[in-house]
């Protein structure tokens, strides 16, 4: 409960992103990583697949957004355990990523990044700005000058994790399952 009041707390409190193109870039990177450590409340993973030592988030890639993700999980627990952010230019299953934002790299782009994953209990997370065609459970759009984010929730699906009705309801659009 508590989770979920923070969540929609957060929501209801976006800024619209506004103002210089410099703040709007940091304020509208610093609300989707604040996010991302957020999330993990809201998904039920496989018995087994995320239940021992630090919740994972790992940032693969370089944007706004993974350049603020440290200091949004600083102290932040998800699943009762401390969140660890890791800074990937590569990701694959065996990274350990309980959450990954696919941000994409020289080495990996978005779309290959998504791929690897596909198939594998992580909860994925993209810019649906930045790339729109690649496949996430969860993407991040700007609507009506705020932060805002779709679920996809048969990638959920597919990546064998629940999303709750509660983040779901938050979601601007949710792409059903099958």
């Amino acid at each position: 409960m508590k989770q979920a009041r923070t969540l929609a707390l957060t929501m209801l409190a976006l800024w619209p992103v506004c103002g210089t193109a410099a703040d709007s870039g940091s304020l509208e990177g610093a609300i989707k990583a604040t996010f991302l450590s957020r999330f993990a409340g809201f998904v039920q993973w496989p018995a087994g697949s995320a239940e021992n030592g630090p919740f994972v988030l790992c940032a693969v890639g370089d944007d706004a957004v993974t350049a603020l993700m440290d200091r949004a999980a600083a102290g932040q627990r998800a699943q009762r355990r401390p969140i660890v952010v890791r800074h990937l230019q590569q990701v694959s299953p065996a990274d350990g990523c309980n959450t990954a934002y696919l941000a994409g790299s020289a080495v990996q782009s978005a779309g290959a990044a998504a791929a690897a994953l596909r198939g594998s209990a992580v909860l994925t997370v993209t810019d649906g700005e930045n790339h729109p065609d690649v496949p996430a459970v969860i993407k991040f759009v700007i609507a009506d000058g705020r932060v805002r984010f779709d679920v996809d929730d048969a990638e959920a699906a597919g990546a064998h994790l629940v999303i709750s009705s509660r983040l779901l309801d938050l979601a601007r659009n949710v792409r059903k399952r099958p």
